[in-house]
């Protein structure tokens, strides 16, 4: 019995990663080589409740505070729903923490990209009872253990885990990831997957605009300004035109919908035209795990820390490395000189709902100079209230000689 014990921990590796929330961003390359590999896209198995509509909390891509959220969040009743593999291979990785993704399994397939299922509440069959076993021989509440291919095999639709709310979950859900070979965490999305009902467009809220620079002006003022805007269908508009002049910066606030859902989901798919033009192009179609700090340089966060709000930029920061942009159309800004300019932004989400935003800017060139306007010759009176101890004092000043600032004092 005890070689035999022997022989299965030397299959195993156990390794501290760097962290961030625990292990929910930690590179993990598994072993590919020892899988066949399949040429076309695989035809993955929904892992909560196959062939039932599902309401997703949180989907690929959508703005988090200090991230973009990797993966979708399936909403389940409660804790203990079965978690089913989306497809055969083997799994790869266990992980236990406190924080982050809680109790997590990695599963390699043989199209090269391994499924994660993260914030389980139980782990089942043999790799959890050998994942116990480990815990308690090492006396570690924390582990992280990777596994040979051929030391738990798994099937498509086979139970790997009970649903839970470990880790830094919000509530009882399943994390659910599609990672390819360059560890980037793609949109489980594209596997068409039956249970995700979506037709709904895009909602906007309000638009943004920031002076760029200091000659810049909107409404003949310096500073960023939050414009709310009109619906008719899946059109947006301002009600009336800005005057603006320079450099303008864009910005919107909006978020996804799902029919029979209170949820907020992010978008996808932002594009800008002015004057017609394509000036402006955002995909977020995979998430590099490596970067996914650098979502403080796509969304305005100063805003968010103030208002809690969280405002897509339509235009591209100094030190901004994200690669969600097009390389043949990205401007900084808007120009407005000394023509009106028409701007228009399509939201579009993974099913191809779509909305539109539409306002003109207005040219109104900066005025360099401005006339002093001359003193009022008129009296005026500027009232002043102290409290004592037998009771109020009113004190009255008259400005009788406005242009002098000479006056008087009067008590009452």
């Amino acid at each position: 019995m005890r070689s035999c014990w022997n022989l299965k921990l030397s299959e195993i590796v156990f390794f501290s990663l760097f962290t961030f929330c625990g292990s929910a961003f930690a590179q993990f390359s598994p072993d590919k080589a020892l899988l066949p590999r399949s040429l076309e896209r695989s035809n993955y198995l929904f892992p909560i409740k196959p062939g039932n509509t599902a309401t997703l909390t949180g989907t690929m891509g959508e703005l988090r505070n200090t991230h973009f959220h990797a993966g979708l969040d399936i909403d389940t009743p409660g804790i203990g729903v079965p978690v089913l593999s989306a497809d055969d291979g083997y799994i790869a990785r266990a992980t236990t923490t406190t924080g982050g993704y809680g109790n997590v399994l990695y599963v390699m397939h043989r199209d090269g990209n391994t499924t994660v299922y993260a914030h389980l509440e139980e782990f089942k069959g043999a790799v959890g009872e050998f994942i116990l076993k480990e815990r308690y021989a090492r006396k570690l509440s924390e582990i992280d253990l990777i596994f040979q291919p051929n030391q738990f095999p798994i099937s498509k639709g086979e139970l790997l885990a009970l649903s839970g709310n470990t880790g830094g979950s919000g509530g009882p859900h399943l994390h659910f990831e599609v990672r390819n070979e360059k560890n980037e965490a793609i949109n489980p999305l594209i596997y068409d997957f039956a249970e995700v009902k979506d037709n709904l467009a895009p909602m906007v809220f309000k638009v943004a605009l920031k002076t760029m620079d200091a000659t810049s002006r909107i409404n003949d003022q310096f500073g960023r300004f939050e414009f709310s805007v009109v619906k008719s269908g899946n059109t947006y508009s301002l009600p009336h035109p800005i005057l603006a002049y320079g450099n303008i910066g864009v910005e919107v606030l909006a978020h996804d919908k799902m029919e029979n859902s209170r949820f907020r989901y992010g978008i996808n798919y932002i594009d800008m035209e002015v004057n017609n033009q394509l000036v402006f192009k955002q995909t977020i179609d995979k998430v590099d795990l490596s970067e996914s700090r650098g979502i403080l340089a796509l969304m305005d966060y100063r805003t968010l820390e103030l208002k809690g709000a969280r405002y897509n930029k339509l235009y591209i920061d100094d030190g901004n490395r994200l690669d969600y942009y097009s390389d043949k159309v990205i401007k900084n800004n808007v120009l407005v000189k000394d023509q009106d300019t028409s701007v228009g932004i399509t939201l579009k989400d993974f099913n191809g709902n779509v909305s539109t935003v539409n306002f003109t800017l207005k040219a109104s060139p900066l005025v360099e100079e401005t006339p002093i306007l001359s003193a009022s010759g008129k009296p005026y009176d500027t009232e002043i209230f102290e409290k004592h101890t037998q009771g109020f004092c009113k004190v009255v000043w008259r400005n009788e000689f406005a242009a002098s600032g000479l006056g008087t004092w009067k008590i009452i």
